[in-house]
């Protein structure tokens, strides 16, 4: 990023594009967003997948995913005793 031969106006360019601007990505050699369109996931099972853990973890309540609360900066064991799981 400090590299003394980056232009002010490249460096703006890039740094003012959103994934609205970009139309394909190859990552590893494999295309995963073509024609602006995610390609390389099925993105309406994501969603699935992400509401129904949503709706696990509302039914458990977040007390079952708490093992360590901040207190003062530093994470501490909400109870001496390990989790079980």
């Amino acid at each position: 990023m400090g590299n003394s031969t980056t232009r002010p106006h490249e460096t703006a360019l890039v740094r003012s594009a959103t994934p609205a601007n970009i139309d394909t990505v190859l990552i590893d050699g494999r295309t995963v967003k073509q024609n602006r369109t995610l390609v390389s996931h099925d993105t309406a099972k994501v969603v699935r997948n992400a509401a129904a853990a949503h709706a696990i973890h509302a039914r458990a309540g977040a007390a079952a995913h708490a093992i360590r609360t901040p207190a003062g900066g530093v994470l501490t064991p909400t109870s001496p005793t390990p989790p079980t799981f």
